[in-house]
């Protein structure tokens, strides 16, 4: 049974070690600081210093009751070699960060409304998870917030104890541990709790020493997944650090190209919008005006070339109310409208056409759409308008 080193200590990144078993270029050792990939917790990373030899392990997995290293290239240590062991410190850090702040961040929903349970947690990426029981909304998410981020500022410690199954009545855990026999407890202390903890969890993770080490916790988005759950997205650390200082510069860079300040930003743009949307109107009124002087009096077969892809849509609304009339619309950039109000159906009349422009699309009898190369599509409509008023 390998020692789990960084069960005691978790910022211990450096350890010798004998080499037990072998297997490729996978290696058990007697000792440990290598976290194994487990409970949402990505495995860490580093090397082995070994006969002046520097070999990367890329991986380190649990299996048959082993933590097996995987090491990259054709040098592994033969059974019985020592070796140096030396984690990737920044990436173990990063780890415990996100680790550290899943349990606050969990604690804090529980704390807002005891609904709100933890089913699953992913701390795979930069942006981690925690699904939800109970339907926690926006709201709830930022109440969350303000809760996880009180516990930060007190900067209250992260301690870790070993208990039995019958020990455990005596903490106020989260959620029932997972595991049986000698369980590792995860504690936030916190002497102003009657019950001298802020949360107690099962885990076998790695965390930072004190709650102020995770340094911020913001909540990305919130979805809806399978079960009725609700995925909460979140950032820890330096990470959250990383994502809100860059948000801010392109939120500054964007604001200063519409002349106003970042804290003004959403209020320019929404104000753009109702622009933009009211001008959209006033052209679409105006390409419908202009449809129905083209169209006016227009029955039987009618070909229209259009300047722009924008008057498709309000065209295609004036044509086919007009009667007894089969159109078809096209613009420079290849894309094709027909539309008929007689017995021809425009969705036959496409399929035609398209089929002699190597282009694609579909419809109705009455509306259909598609594009081709404009070179093929051009002459591909004129073949047709031959054919149809012959």
């Amino acid at each position: 049974m390998t020692v789990l080193l960084f069960h005691e200590d978790s910022y211990r990144t450096s350890f010798i070690a004998t080499v037990t078993a072998r297997k490729g270029n996978q290696v058990v050792l007697d000792q440990t600081a290598f976290y194994a990939e487990a409970g949402g917790q990505n495995a860490d990373q580093g090397f082995f210093v070994w006969e002046d030899q520097r070999i990367p392990v890329t991986d380190v997995q649990k299996a048959d009751g082993q933590v097996w290293h995987t090491l990259t290239g054709d040098i592994v240590p033969e059974v019985g070699a020592y070796v140096h062991g030396e984690v990737d410190w920044s990436l173990r850090y990063q780890h415990m960060q996100r680790h550290s702040g899943e349990h606050l961040l969990a604690q804090a929903f529980l704390r807002v409304n005891p609904e709100f349970k933890v089913q699953a947690v992913s701390m795979r990426s930069h942006e981690c998870t925690l699904d939800l029981s109970g339907n926690p909304t926006e709201e709830d998410a930022r109440t969350a917030e303000q809760v996880i981020m009180r516990s930060i500022y007190r900067n209250l410690p992260f301690q870790t104890t070993w208990v039995t199954g019958a020990e455990l009545k005596q903490y106020p855990l989260r959620r029932p541990p997972q595991v049986e026999g000698r369980i590792r407890l995860v504690c936030v202390m916190d002497r102003m709790d009657r019950t001298g903890y802020w949360e107690v969890s099962a885990c076998g993770g790695t965390h930072v020493n004190r709650t102020g080490e995770v340094g911020a916790v913001f909540i990305t988005k919130l979805e809806k997944v399978a079960g009725g759950l609700t995925r909460v997205f979140f950032v820890t650390g330096h990470e959250a650090y990383q994502l809100l200082t860059q948000i801010y510069r392109d939120a500054r860079t964007l604001a200063s190209s519409f002349s106003t300040s970042v804290e003004k930003l959403a209020e320019r743009v929404e104000g753009l919008r109702t622009e933009a949307l009211e001008k959209g109107r006033k052209l679409n009124a105006a390409y419908e005006a202009l449809s129905e002087s083209l169209l006016s009096g227009k029955s039987g077969v009618q070909v229209v070339p259009l300047a722009d892809s924008e008057m498709l849509k309000p065209f295609s609304k004036v044509a086919t109310a007009q009667p007894d009339l089969l159109c078809v619309a096209y613009t420079p950039d290849g894309r094709v409208v027909v539309t008929s109000s007689t017995k021809a159906s425009a969705k036959e009349v496409l399929a035609e056409i398209l089929k002699n422009a190597q282009g694609k699309g579909g419809g109705k009898p009455d509306l259909a759409q598609g594009s081709a190369p404009f070179e093929f599509l051009e002459r591909a409509i004129h073949l047709w308008r031959e054919g149809a008023t012959t």
